[in-house]
């Protein structure tokens, strides 16, 4: 296996196990804050649960696809990356049009519009680090 195959595929495992430890991390916060009785808090944590699940079961998804075929295509990982990052920021003015709009009347949720700007911001972050930390490419012989 080449250099670089090798870097590509421990560059994909690291971003895998930083997304199964981002959702992991946000479904049990999800999940413990839920029990609180105030609905800004039951709308948060219902959508930091739920943004958690789904990444986590990304990265599972992943992972195990991964283990089928060794070497990544990691060309559609940059374009993933970058693409997610344009999204992450559409996510967070969703959130953001949610807070202005049934926000305004109903707490809960204002607390789910909180709770998608921070997961926005937190996948961009992860989209946007890891697309520019990308291995380089040997040249072509």
């Amino acid at each position: 296996m080449k250099r670089t195959e090798t870097a590509s595929i421990a560059f994909r495992d690291r971003l895998l196990r930083r997304l199964l430890l981002w959702g992991s991390l946000n479904l049990l916060l999800g999940a413990w804050v839920r029990r609180r009785p105030e609905r800004v808090w039951r709308g948060w944590a219902d959508q930091t649960a739920s943004w958690g699940a789904v990444n986590a079961g990304l990265a599972i998804a992943g992972t195990l696809a991964s283990r089928r075929s060794e070497m990544a295509n990691m060309d559609r990982i940059r374009q993933l990356l970058w693409l997610n990052s344009g999204l992450d920021v559409g996510y967070a003015l969703g959130g953001l049009s949610l807070i202005r709009g049934r926000g305004r009347l109903d707490p809960y949720w204002r607390g789910a519009g909180i709770a998608i700007i921070i997961q926005a911001a937190g996948l961009f972050v992860i989209d946007v680090l890891h697309a520019l930390a990308f291995p380089a490419e040997e040249p072509h012989e």
